[in-house]
Order: C-alpha cells, then sequence, then structure tokens
C-alpha cells in the first residue's frame, strides 16, 4: 500500500526535466524576462488561471496565434515571470504550440545528420 501511495505522489509530481510541466503546470526554465508587445495583459498579474472571463480569454489566445511557434515559450516564461498565470482554458493549446516547436526542431537537426545516424522509424519493428 504504502508503494501505491508513493507511487501516486511521484506521478503527480514534476519532474522537473521540461520547461513547461504539463503535470503541474509550472515552469521550469530560464528567469531572464524577454520581451513581447504584450504589456496590456500584464493587468492580469495576481490573477489565477482559472479567473478570467470569455473575453479575457481570447486577449491571450489572440496574443498566443500572432506569434511565432518557436516564440511560445519565451512567451510564457516572460509571463510567469511577470506573475501573469496563463487562463487554464488555452493551456493545452500552449503546450501542443510548443511540442510543435520542439518537433519541428527536431526534425531540422535530425536532418543534419549523416544518414546512419537518424533515426529510421519506417523500419524498426516494435
Amino acid at each position: 500500500m504504502q508503494e501505491l501511495n508513493n507511487n501516486k505522489r511521484m506521478e503527480s509530481e514534476c519532474c522537473g526535466m521540461h520547461t513547461f510541466c504539463e503535470k503541474t503546470g509550472t515552469y521550469n526554465g530560464p528567469t531572464a524576462e524577454n520581451y513581447f508587445e504584450d504589456e496590456e495583459l500584464d493587468r492580469f498579474r495576481g490573477r489565477t488561471s482559472a479567473d478570467y472571463t470569455d473575453a479575457e480569454i481570447a486577449e491571450f489566445r489572440e496574443v498566443l496565434y500572432t506569434m511565432r511557434i518557436d516564440e511560445v515559450g519565451d512567451w510564457l516564461s516572460s509571463l510567469i515571470i511577470r506573475g501573469v498565470e496563463l487562463p487554464d482554458a488555452i493551456k493545452d493549446e500552449a503546450i501542443m504550440m510548443m511540442n510543435e516547436s520542439i518537433c519541428r526542431e527536431s526534425r531540422d537537426t535530425q536532418s543534419f545528420l549523416p544518414r546512419n545516424t537518424r533515426n529510421n522509424t519506417k523500419n524498426s519493428k516494435t
């Protein structure tokens, strides 16, 4: 029973290996603030992520979808450093965009590797 409780606790804790933790919603990245033209969002400083109206969520969503996909992680970092919580309603969207950016970066890196060192999933048997 003790082992089961330890496993549940471990599943809900952040491992600290990712910039943005999907389990806890916490940020584990660098602390340097990046500049984004979103000062209007600073008025939400101190508000909890569940405490936004639909119109306010739309403001965050507009900023999110007008930036390059590779900027999303830095933008989230900037919000956290400034004490602005991302609305719960768009956290999944932001995480998907960050993951897409990471996948694209990985694919770009793979294309520079010699052919015999690339991951070849087509020929692997799983």
